[in-house]
Order: C-alpha cells, then sequence, then structure tokens
C-alpha cells in the first residue's frame, strides 16, 4: 500500500525549520532504506511539499509522516491513499 502526504510550509516559520534540517536529512534517509519512503518532492518555491510513503495499514503510513522533525511546522497535511 501507498499513500501521498500533501503539506505546506508557512514562509514565517523559516527560521524555526532551517535549523531541523539535518534531524530531517536523517529520518529521511532512515524511511528511505527502511523501504517506507518511496520519495519526497519539495515546491521550488519550498512551500509546498508531497511524500509518497509504503506501508502494510494507513496507520503506520501516518505513523511515519508524524515521526519528521518538521512535523510541527507541516500545515494542512492531507493524506491519500495510491493505487498500487
Amino acid at each position: 500500500m501507498r499513500m501521498m502526504v500533501s503539506f505546506t510550509f508557512d514562509p514565517a516559520d523559516r527560521e524555526q525549520i532551517t535549523p531541523l534540517a539535518p534531524q530531517a536529512r536523517e529520518r529521511i534517509t532512515e524511511l528511505r532504506e527502511a523501504g517506507r519512503l518511496d520519495a519526497l518532492y519539495l515546491a521550488a518555491n519550498g512551500a509546498n511539499g508531497w511524500l509518497v510513503f509504503r506501508g502494510d495499514d494507513e496507520g503506520a503510513m501516518r505513523r511515519d509522516a508524524e515521526s519528521l522533525p518538521h512535523r510541527p511546522f507541516m500545515r494542512g497535511m492531507t493524506y491519500t491513499p495510491l493505487r498500487d
């Protein structure tokens, strides 16, 4: 099963988000190596993002999304199951 997570970042939060980049890269690498994150896309302006998770169930993929260091700043998160 796969799920797309869409979100936005508020530019006003940039000063708080930037210092979290090293932890975010580490967590994203862990999820990719575990086969639980297929893709991460960020818009050119850095305000919108999309993640594609892979997992056994929706709850596990939501927990993976919630585990990201930037999560407190990821606004308007939507979870969309994808066809395989």
